[in-house]
């Protein structure tokens, strides 16, 4: 009994010093000074939390200049040491971009306002019915009705019309219609009988 809680006891142990190094946000860091921009860390780091030190010298706040999202640092005066720099990171990188499509497709100088967000096609569109010898031409209208009572409608118009030929020796020429309307209350309906 005694050697199961040893094993459990040191389990739980391991695993707390383990959750407890991935909790642990402090960094020391040292680097040797520079006078441009200084890149020390890839996360964000948490602001107000960054202390810099050239060698056992405090440097002030307004002796350096610092980027807490791309965690970059700029000294205004002079070191002969090199720096030390403690300081806290967020678990995240607040300068990368997280982005699920690219938005210069969509906002560009040279569009006017009407066609602010009209995407433009990177490569040829798909041809639907791609045969060389005959000629398309319609097209297709989607519709939403309002009534006074509110009830809704859809509304769908095809228009199609091809000619040419689809063989050697085979000809077409059609007129394909598909009018999804309503019947409007004032309208009359006919049946196909009653046109000749």
């Amino acid at each position: 009994m005694r050697f199961k809680q040893l094993i459990w006891t040191l389990f739980f142990l391991l695993f707390s010093h383990i959750t407890w190094g991935q909790l642990n946000t402090l960094r020391i860091k040292k680097i040797p000074f520079s006078t441009k921009n200084i890149q020390f860390d890839s996360l964000s780091v948490l602001p107000n939390s960054l202390i810099v030190r050239c060698g056992e010298q405090h440097i002030l706040p307004q002796n350096y200049t610092v980027d807490y999202a791309k965690a970059q640092l700029l000294i205004h005066q002079k070191c002969a040491d090199s720096l030390t720099i403690t300081y806290r990171v967020l678990p995240v990188s607040f300068a990368r971009k997280f982005q699920l499509r690219d938005t210069t497709q969509l906002y560009r100088v040279n569009k006017g306002n009407r066609d602010l967000f009209l995407i433009a096609p990177t490569v040829d569109p798909i041809e639907l019915m791609a045969t060389n010898g005959l000629k398309k031409s319609g097209s297709i209208a989607r519709g939403i009705s309002f009534g006074n009572k509110q009830d809704l409608s859809v509304n769908a118009n095809l228009n199609l019309e091809l000619s040419g030929y689809i063989a050697p020796n085979l000809q077409l020429l059609a007129a394909v219609t598909d009018n999804n309307l309503p019947i409007q209350p004032e309208g009359n309906t006919n049946k196909l009988q009653e046109f000749d």
